[in-house]
């Protein structure tokens, strides 16, 4: 198992780290889940190479999974993900966002990259997950 968040984590060739990585993600976006977390996060090592790694096919697959799989894609004000390209492509496709920080102390609820990366796509409160409430 990679722990991509560990700072000196081993990752292999970038080009094959991403395959794995998108079939990972294809993979938990099939799963019961209503909101994709750290949508297109970069260990700290490959994130200089973001528009380089995420390709326009590497983020229409897992944007059409999510579509198709009514998963909510969360934009990231703590890791400032993911970027405006990928959020008018889902949006374009008819995906749902939310707004997060995947903050465990000071910060948490701070979303104001999310606000205005948002703002700046476009995007409006039809683009955004609610979610059911049974009581």
């Amino acid at each position: 198992m990679l722990f991509i968040w560990v700072p000196g984590m081993p990752l292999g060739e970038p080009e094959e780290f991403m395959d794995l990585y998108v079939a990972h993600n294809l993979r938990i976006l099939s799963e019961p889940v209503n909101i994709w977390a750290n949508p297109t996060y970069l260990p700290d090592t490959l994130i200089s190479r973001y528009d380089e790694l995420w390709t326009d096919a590497r983020m229409k697959s897992l944007i059409d999974a999510a579509v198709k799989n009514n998963v909510a894609i969360e934009i990231n004000s703590r890791f400032k993900i993911p970027n405006a390209k990928f959020i008018k492509m889902a949006k374009a496709a008819g995906a749902r966002f939310t707004f997060g920080t995947n903050q465990h102390g000071p910060g948490v609820g701070e979303i104001g990259w999310s606000i205005n990366i948002a703002g700046e796509c476009g995007l409006t409160k039809e683009d955004f997950f609610i979610p059911d409430r049974e009581l």
